[in-house]
């Protein structure tokens, strides 16, 4: 994934944790922090946000943690990025990355489909 796709991959991890937050949690978050770290600059920050979350106890809070303006959660994200919420828009692996762990897809992605 290039640049732009990695920016787009934390805010649809952190939105669909808001959409779902009963499954996969702790691994999407995880994800996230990860991706931040590859990223550096401002994402530095939000990394340490997605750690804060889970010293909170992945159970006890659901995703709106995440809803703060950027650089701090997903609100903003696709203006600030001028980020299209067109699958089609995007790479095959980007694609292959929303299929692995975005669990509301349809819910992110005006035209969503499966890739298998």
């Amino acid at each position: 994934m290039n640049r732009d796709e990695m920016i787009y991959a934390v805010y649809c991890l952190l939105y669909d944790i808001r959409l779902n937050w009963s499954e996969k949690v702790k691994e999407r978050i995880e994800l996230a922090i990860k991706i931040c770290h590859k990223l550096g600059g401002d994402f530095e920050v939000l990394a340490q946000e997605c750690e804060n979350f889970g010293e909170f106890g992945y159970d006890e809070i659901d995703g709106r943690f995440f809803r703060d303006d950027f650089p701090y959660g997903y609100y903003g994200t696709e203006k600030l990025h001028n980020c299209s919420n067109d699958i089609n828009d995007r790479s095959i692996e980007f694609n292959m990355f929303v299929d692995e762990y975005i669990t509301c897809p349809d819910c992110i992605f005006k035209n969503y489909r499966r890739l298998i």
